[in-house]
Order: C-alpha cells, then structure tokens, then sequence
C-alpha cells in the first residue's frame, strides 16, 4: 500500500511540474482508499481490511460519465474445511481484483453523488492443509475467476479537483471456490481520496 502511494504522489508532481499538459490530462484522475472488507460468510473474524487504487477518466469534468480501472486487495480471517486428518484450521483469505467499468457523478452543490458498475478478474487465495510423507503442510490455494462489482459513493469536494471519498462495494463472483464462496458476496467500505494527475 505504502509503495502504491508513493508512486502515485510522485507521479502527480512530476507531471505538475511540467510546462504544459495535454488537454486530455486534466480528466484524468487517481482515486486510493483504505477500509474495512466484510465477508459474511465467513465464521471467525468477517471484517478485514480493504485497499484500492484506480485510474479514472471523466468524459465531461466533475459531472456526468466516466470510465474506471481499480486494483484492489481484500483480506479476511476464515475458517477452512474441516477433513479427515485434522482439526479446523483458522487462516486468512486474500481476494485481489482487476476491474474496469463505466460510472455516473451527479453533483449536489459540494457533495457528489457516484455509482459504478466495474468487471474483471478476482484472483482468491486461501490457505489448505495438505499431507505430505505423514507431514501436515499449509500451503495457499489460488484461483482466478470472472466477477463484477458495484460500487456506491460520496465525494465532498475540498476544491475543483480535489475530494475526499467515501465508498461502498458490493462483490459478485461466477461460482465456489475450494468448497465455500469465498470473496463471493464481499462488502467493502473505504474512506479515501481523489485527485487529478496534475
């Protein structure tokens, strides 16, 4: 997360220290937030963390349509499987998304209004227990599947280009994974911050 940052803010000042930038640049812009993810299907510990960074392209400046491309990473404690050779084992479930949709900005004076509708890849990553030469091995589990999510929002403007946010997402994925939905029906709420590139 920390690199993530970094990189972003040193993107944005290189570009706005340049002499001139391209029409096109003052639309785009790069919204980063950080919350809780909850996965209620999930019996120890639901709430996680969440992270996104995104891309964004505003077709017609603050209000109306645009296009977004999100990375984003939800982490949660879980309960895995239970099998013949051992007991419950309490890991955690890292589920990773690549995303790109279309959305909607409605202005209401300072405040926002945003919704948009992303697909992509959600990569999950589970932790199994494995017996190896009468040895018990935890080893991760991954598998990446199609899904979509939808995300609600608010933005309370600080200046013309300039917000801070507050998000909502709803997650759906195309089938099971490892024997439970995991990521399916994810809830993420994230508290951030968007800003154009120059």
């Amino acid at each position: 997360m920390g690199k993530t940052v970094t990189f972003l803010l040193l993107f944005h000042y290189t570009i706005a220290g340049s002499a001139q930038q391209p029409e096109w640049l003052k639309r785009v812009y790069l919204p980063f937030g950080s919350g809780i993810s909850i996965d209620p299907k999930q019996k120890v510990q639901p709430v996680g963390s969440a992270y996104t960074s995104s891309v964004e392209y505003r077709f017609t400046g603050i209000k109306g349509g645009f296009l977004r491309a999100s990375y984003c990473q939800m982490k949660n404690k879980c309960k895995t499987l239970e099998n013949d050779f051992s007991n419950v084992y309490n890991g955690s479930s890292l589920l990773t998304t690549y995303t790109a949709g279309f959305g909607y900005r409605q202005m209401l004076k300072k405040i926002n209004l945003t919704a948009v509708f992303q697909q992509g890849v959600f990569k999950t990553q589970v932790q199994n227990i494995e017996v190896y030469n009468g040895l018990y091995l935890i080893r991760q589990k991954s598998r990446a599947k199609v899904g979509a999510q939808l995300i609600a929002g608010l933005e309370y403007r600080l200046y013309e280009n300039n917000a801070l946010t507050i998000e909502f997402n709803k997650l759906f994925m195309t089938d099971n994974f490892h024997g439970s939905k995991y990521g399916a029906g994810r809830l993420a709420m994230q508290v951030g911050y968007a800003t154009t590139v120059f």
